[in-house]
């Protein structure tokens, strides 16, 4: 009896059609999550900062680069104590000197603004 050397096609099970391709799902971004969770906590913050902090979270959900930077920048001048906005510049930092520059300033920023004991207590969340 011949063998046929092509493969066999696999067809669907009667019933089934071809299988749908799987949409890949978006999940908000981490900092927003975070957002959610700040305002459920509802802690006392420092007004300025948390104003601050508000802008970063908005300049997250921007589409464009300028425009987190923008943003980031805006939050800096409104309280220099926001360590995200360090964060984001240092991710969208032109060389790796500047990115360690920028990250060495989001981490003495969240020390003034957590103090030396709530950096402590948040040590590993970060």
């Amino acid at each position: 009896m011949p063998v046929s050397k092509s493969r066999r096609k696999k067809t669907a099970a009667p019933g089934q059609g071809p299988a749908k391709p799987k949409q890949a799902v978006t999940l908000p971004d981490r900092r927003a999550m975070e957002r959610f969770i700040a305002d459920l906590a509802g802690q006392p913050r420092n007004e300025s900062l948390a104003k601050a902090q508000e802008l970063m979270y908005d300049a997250w959900d921007q589409g464009s680069v300028r425009a987190r930077i923008a943003l980031a920048h805006k939050a800096l001048a409104i309280s220099p104590l926001c360590a995200d906005a360090y964060n984001l510049l240092a991710e969208e930092a032109a060389s790796a000197r500047e990115a360690h520059d920028l990250y060495a300033k989001a981490v003495e920023a969240g020390t003034l603004a957590l103090g030396p004991e709530g950096f402590e207590d948040y040590a590993g969340r970060f």
